[in-house]
């Protein structure tokens, strides 16, 4: 009676969640968690949003994981503007940041959620939640592809920028300071950033990023350019893995 329009696997591997909605009339039906291994029925775990006219009818919902695997974005949009609701896997605790000014998930670490802001595209400021005080700030005032990583140092956030060179990465910490070079972007590759802007979404070790021709994987003879690029040493690899 329900269509699923996405889902994602828990990083622990023991649970998909869903986000569904009604087969005759679309109505949002919430979240839903079943186990992998069929052992239980699924189970509700977030109702369906309210309607609220500041965003709009929402047009896409996309999920978004922690480092650790055990907080769960799930992310509402409407045309630009974009609600939010951080949830604890383990007591189903949820958070909900709600403000029509800001837009994408780039991503979250255990107090805070990142995010663009309402933007048509980029550049676009770059914009940290508190999950706890609900206080923000602006971590890029205007900002491109980006992606966070947790490295020794703590979570930063992975951005291309345009230098006299050519294109660079460079690593800030969350509170927008401590800049870090991380040398040049190959020609013909980008940052592969966020899932939502991508169509699909690779988990990678700690301190790891992908580049990927046009900041995309593709699942084709191109893929073989992707590449992995380890932060702390500058070591680069291949992405050899199989499409899905």
């Amino acid at each position: 009676r329900s269509v699923i329009r996405r889902a994602t696997i828990d990083p622990a591997g023991a649970f998909v969640y869903e986000m569904r909605v009604d087969r005759a009339t679309r109505a949002d039906l919430g979240i839903w968690r079943r186990p992998i291994d069929g052992g239980a029925p699924a189970l509700q775990v977030l109702g369906p949003l309210e309607p609220d006219g500041r965003f709009g009818r929402t047009f896409s919902t996309e999920f978004g994981w922690n480092a650790g695997g055990d907080r769960l974005a799930v992310q509402s949009c409407g045309e630009r503007a974009c609600r939010t609701r951080v949830m604890a896997v383990r007591d189903g605790a949820t958070v909900t940041v709600e403000s029509p000014d800001l837009g994408l998930l780039i991503g979250l670490d255990d107090v805070r959620l990142v995010t663009y802001a309402a933007c048509a595209g980029v550049p676009c400021p770059i914009i940290a939640t508190d999950l706890r005080t609900g206080r923000r700030h602006v971590v890029l005032p205007a900002g491109g592809p980006a992606t966070i990583v947790v490295t020794p140092d703590g979570s930063r956030l992975i951005h291309e920028v345009d230098a006299a060179t050519g294109r660079r990465l460079r690593a800030v910490s969350l509170d927008g300071g401590a800049a870090t070079d991380l040398g040049p972007i190959p020609d013909g590759l980008g940052l592969i950033d966020t899932a939502f802007a991508n169509g699909g979404t690779s988990r990678l070790p700690g301190g790891w990023i992908l580049l990927g021709p046009d900041a995309r994987a593709k699942a084709n003879g191109t893929s073989r350019q992707t590449q992995l690029r380890h932060l702390p040493d500058g070591l680069t690899v291949p992405f050899d893995e199989v499409a899905r």
